[in-house]
Parts: C-alpha cells; sequence; structure tokens
C-alpha cells in the first residue's frame, strides 16, 4: 500500500490528491494565454503558472547635452565647424613669420634698454647695400654720385626708415655745406662792402638811388672777389655740386687720385666699392625690411634710377639675415606639414585600420583652426612657435582614436554607441586638455616674447585640438557609422597594434629606471646647451643672403655694423 502511495503521489499533482472528488462544472471553455504570458511547468508536478509580464514602456529620445548633441545634431556641428574653418583661412592670410633678435630679449633688462635708447636716437641695425661696378666701368662719377644720391633719397623715403648714409648723401651734404659756407662768408664781405658804399655815396651827397646802386655794386664785386679767392685757396675743388666732377674727385679722394681719403671708407672702402647704411627703426616690420630689399635688387633696372644701370647692388646686414630666418621658419612648414600629416595617417592605421583616413578629417581642421585665430591675435610664427602645428596634429589625433576606440568597444546603434564615447571619453581628456592648455599658459609670464608667443600659440593649439575632435570627429563618426556600418567594427590590424602597444606596459622596473636615469642626465646637462642667437646660423647652408653676406664680407670685409665717428 504504501508504495502505491508513493507511486500515485508522484503520478498526480499533491493538490488533486487531496481536494474531495466533485462532478465537474460545465462553464466556460478556458481561454488560451496571450502572448505576454509565461508557461512554467513545475518539476514536480504537472501543474502551470501563469505570469503576466508588464507591456514594455517606450523610451523618449535622450535629452539634448553637451554628450548627445554630436550623436543627435551632427549635421549642426560640422556647419559650424565648416563656418570656423571659413573664418580661419581669412586668419592665415594675417599670419606672419618673424625671428628678430628682439624676441629673445627682455624688454625689462637694462641691456634692452640701452640698446633701444640708441636705436632711437640713431637707427636700429642697418641693411648694408653694396654697388660695384662692371669690370672696366668707374665707379666714382657725376652719374653716379647723381644715381647714388637719387637711390639714397628713395630708400629714405621708405616706411620703417630712420637714417641713410651713403656716397651720394655725403657728396651733397659737403656740396650744399661747402656752399653754405662760401655763401655766408662771401655775402658777410658783400653786406660789409654795399653798407661801406653807401655810407661813402651818402657823404658825397648823392640821391637815394644812387646810393642803393653804389651799394649793390659793391655788394656784387666783394661777393665776386671773394669766390676768386676761395677758388684760388682750391682749385681742386671747383663749383660745389654733385655733378662736378672736379668737386667729386676733390673731396672723395687722396691728391693722387688713387685712394680714398681715409675719413669716407665708411661710405666707399675703396674706388670699386660703395657703401650705403640703411638704419631701420627698432620697431621695423620684416615686411618693411623686405621692401628696401626689393629696392636695392631693382635699382640696376629702374627706370628712374637709369645712371645705376652698370652697377650691381648686393644688399646684407642682420636684417635680411633675419628676413631670411623668417622665410625658412615660414617655408619650412610646407614640408613639416605634410610630413606630419603622414605621420597621422600612419598612426591612424595602426589604431584604427581602415578609418584611418578620419583622422585627417579632424587634424587638418585643428590645424587650420589654429594658425587662423592665431593670424588675427596677431601670434606670428617664430622658430618656437614652428612646432605648435605639427603638435596640434598628434593632439588631435590622439583624442579622435579614443573617441574610436570607445565607440569600437561598445555595443548597440552608432548614435548610443557615441554618445556613450562621449560621455566616458570628453569629460577625461577635457580636462587633461585643460591641464596641457594651463601648463602652456604659464609661459606667458615669461618677460621674453619668443618664450610667451610660443605657450599662447601651444594653448591656442591644445584646445582647438580638442574642439576639432567634437564638432568634426564625433559627428563624423555617426555620419559615416550609419552608412559605412564595418568602418566602426574594428580590423584583426588595430588588434595586433593594439596588443603590440600593451606589451610597452610590462616593462621589467629595472627598464623604467634606466629611461629615468637617462632623463635625469638629460635635464642636469641642460645648463651646457649652447644657445644659438645668430642669425647665420639659423639659416640653410645655400640660403641666398647668407651667401650674399659672404660676398660682402669678402669684398669690403664687413657685413652689418658700421660705426661712424
Amino acid at each position: 500500500m504504501a508504495t502505491a502511495t508513493t507511486s500515485a503521489c508522484r503520478s498526480f499533482p499533491p493538490a488533486a490528491a487531496a481536494r474531495p472528488h466533485r462532478p465537474a462544472a460545465r462553464g466556460p471553455p478556458a481561454r488560451r494565454p496571450r502572448p505576454s504570458t509565461i508557461r512554467t511547468w513545475s518539476r514536480s508536478s504537472l501543474v502551470t503558472e501563469q505570469i503576466v509580464r508588464p507591456s514594455p514602456v517606450t523610451e523618449g529620445p535622450p535629452p539634448l547635452t553637451l554628450f548627445t548633441t554630436p550623436s543627435r545634431r551632427p549635421l549642426v556641428l560640422l556647419v559650424l565647424a565648416l563656418l570656423l574653418s571659413a573664418g580661419s583661412v581669412v586668419g592665415l592670410t594675417r599670419l606672419h613669420p618673424d625671428a628678430r633678435v628682439d624676441l629673445l630679449t627682455d624688454s625689462q633688462a637694462s641691456a634692452f634698454k640701452d640698446q633701444a635708447l640708441v636705436a632711437d636716437t640713431f637707427g636700429a641695425d642697418p641693411v648694408v647695400v653694396m654697388a660695384q661696378p662692371a669690370a672696366g666701368v668707374s665707379l666714382i662719377t657725376p652719374d653716379h654720385i647723381v644715381g647714388l644720391s637719387h637711390l639714397e633719397g628713395k630708400l629714405h623715403q621708405a616706411p620703417g626708415v630712420k637714417k641713410v648714409y651713403g656716397p651720394g648723401t655725403l657728396v651733397n651734404t659737403l656740396a650744399i655745406s661747402t656752399t653754405t659756407v662760401l655763401l655766408n662768408v662771401c655775402a658777410q664781405e658783400g653786406k660789409s662792402a654795399e653798407t661801406a658804399a653807401r655810407q661813402k655815396a651818402a657823404a658825397g651827397g648823392q640821391s637815394q638811388a644812387q646810393q642803393d646802386q653804389a651799394g649793390q655794386q659793391a655788394f656784387q664785386q666783394a661777393v665776386s672777389a671773394c669766390a676768386q679767392r676761395y677758388a684760388k685757396a682750391f682749385p681742386s675743388l671747383g663749383v660745389p655740386a654733385v655733378n662736378n666732377p672736379t668737386f667729386i674727385q676733390g673731396v672723395l679722394l687722396e691728391p693722387s687720385g688713387q685712394q680714398v681719403r681715409p675719413f669716407w671708407t665708411w661710405a666707399l672702402p675703396d674706388t670699386t666699392h660703395a657703401l650705403i647704411t640703411v638704419r631701420m627703426n627698432r620697431n621695423a616690420s620684416l615686411d618693411q625690411v623686405r621692401h628696401i630689399v626689393d629696392i636695392v635688387n631693382s635699382a640696376a633696372r629702374s627706370s628712374d634710377l637709369k645712371e645705376l644701370h652698370d652697377l650691381r647692388f648686393v644688399a646684407s646686414g642682420s636684417p635680411v639675415l633675419t628676413l631670411s630666418v623668417a622665410d625658412s621658419v615660414f617655408n619650412s612648414l610646407k614640408l613639416l606639414l605634410p610630413l606630419a600629416l603622414l605621420a597621422v595617417l600612419v598612426v591612424g592605421l595602426l589604431a584604427l585600420g581602415t578609418s584611418m583616413v578620419l583622422t585627417l578629417l579632424v587634424a587638418a581642421p585643428a590645424a587650420l583652426w589654429t594658425g587662423g585665430i592665431a593670424g588675427f591675435l596677431g601670434l606670428p610664427v617664430t622658430p618656437a612657435t614652428l612646432v605648435v602645428l605639427p603638435v596640434v596634429l598628434g593632439l588631435a589625433t590622439d583624442y579622435f582614436i579614443q573617441s574610436v576606440n570607445r565607440v569600437m568597444d561598445a555595443e548597440g546603434g552608432v548614435e548610443s554607441r557615441v554618445a556613450l564615447a562621449a560621455r566616458r571619453m570628453l569629460p577625461s581628456t577635457g580636462l587633461a586638455a585643460l591641464a596641457t592648455a594651463a601648463g602652456m599658459l604659464a609661459f606667458v609670464a615669461s618677460g621674453i616674447p619668443l618664450v610667451r608667443q610660443f605657450g599662447l600659440f601651444m594653448a591656442l593649439g591644445v584646445a582647438l585640438a580638442y574642439l576639432a575632435n567634437y564638432l568634426v570627429g564625433l559627428p563624423a563618426l555617426v555620419l559615416v557609422g550609419r552608412r559605412f556600418p564595418a568602418v566602426l567594427a574594428g580590423s584583426r590590424l588595430r588588434s595586433v597594434a593594439g596588443r603590440r602597444i600593451a606589451m610597452l606596459g610590462s616593462l621589467v622596473p629595472a627598464a623604467a629606471m634606466v629611461i629615468a636615469a637617462i632623463g635625469l642626465i638629460g635635464w642636469a646637462a641642460l645648463p651646457a646647451v649652447k644657445i644659438e642667437t645668430d642669425p647665420a646660423q639659423l639659416v640653410p647652408a645655400g640660403d641666398p643672403a647668407l651667401a650674399q653676406a659672404e660676398l660682402v664680407r669678402q669684398q669690403i670685409g664687413l657685413t652689418g655694423e658700421i660705426d661712424l665717428v
């Protein structure tokens, strides 16, 4: 009996066995369970339970926030980026190079103030212009002196010029001074003779008209006698004039006529070379120096300087070398930026695989905005700020790669993945960008303009690299992900590169200590690093300005300062 009872209990539900038998009542047919019900079978019985699942609640779109805007309004952000790019193109036209020595000088230093006082009084570093005649042509002629005088006047009228010295100015000044002295002396003698003649005529009872006539005749006779006396005293000078060969030879050359008088060698080192010294204003711009160089280079072909067509002109001096350095800095961007973009592509290929082209869509606008806004702010491109644009390309690429990796590792639709990546990545990278920009802004406290401009340029680049990822990078991921989902699926190359990069973190502590020691040694050696401020050492070896400076040095022995005593 016990066995049968146990078997019955296993065969039927316990509740049915305990319930007294009643005839089944006829009722409405049982309804079939709705699709939302779940039928659960008890392991120990055939009884089922019906559990009703609540109807799903349809959620609305997430609110529009800083993190969801790139995924919900990608086109709006891209339009803003396009407008910013258009404005930056205008700013690029205002970007200019600068490599003046003043960039390395503290404006509060006493040495700078003394130099500024001298420059404000006599002019800053000069542009030295060497003139040399063709073979067999004489330099010291009336035509050349007249032409040099006109050229010097033209240079003096150029903006940014303080003083101009040269052979033409010298001879013209001597002619005017000599004439002025002679006129003053002879005029004084003539006035004395006129007074005496008037008094004599008045004593003789002559009329006023006769007195005037006698005085005028006496004046003319006295002046003529004075001029003749001086002409006999200095027969080698003749009439003081820039077009008088006798006067030119007499004042510039030794009596032998073969050598220049020693006190005029600053303008005429010898009989075959002439020097024009153009002293610039202390705050003269490089464009003003460029204008001076253009005038000099076109002097031999100028229609208003026909007297100089058989002369050769070479412009040199510190301002010309500085101009060449600035141009070299600016032109080097034509090589550095393509190389930096190529490096961006390589890094993008290793980190993103087939989506590497997207890195250019972020890095290029970041560099464009940095250069354009720097142009509006008046920040120049200097040997220090030259490195900013490649760094901006690298930072923009780094921010974007972090965004792409977040999107690739997330699940769901592309909009939700981008929104999640923005929420997780933007605060951390924004904090890092803020800290970097703040560190760069610390350089603004420096009194050296070169360091100060570098800090401003770099802080601006960090901020715009971060902004480029937000305005271009994240919206581009949404639009590309919708059209080409496979781009955000990762690649085998990305996985392999990620594993190799991760291996760098497994360096043993000993290796890390060796690297740290090398860094400390390099830090300690910084005071021994030579600081180069010579413009001649900052230009390429084959630079034309450097070649011209060397030519002037070989011909006359100088390329820069000329002391005037």
